[in-house]
């Protein structure tokens, strides 16, 4: 087999053999099987205790929006 630039640079034959993409693929497909059943929230923690609360939205003179009396694309005026 004829040795290009790339192989070159990285030292050899970059190439990977078919049985070590086989059992690379198999190492994902467990992974993958099993990652649904991991309970994420142990290890992957939510850093914000704070718990957010529905904000009311302000018109420009002071009242609060309503979406059944708000106008409809009143943003493109």
């Amino acid at each position: 087999m004829k040795m290009t630039r790339l192989d070159r640079k990285l030292g050899g034959n970059s190439r990977i053999s078919r049985r070590d993409f086989l059992k690379l693929m198999v190492a994902v497909g467990t992974v993958f099987t099993f990652a649904p059943f991991v309970d994420w929230g142990k290890f992957l923690p939510n850093p914000q205790t704070n718990v957010s609360a529905k904000a009311k939205a302000e018109l420009p003179d002071g009242s609060q929006a309503n979406v059944n009396t708000f106008p409809a694309n009143s943003w493109l005026r």
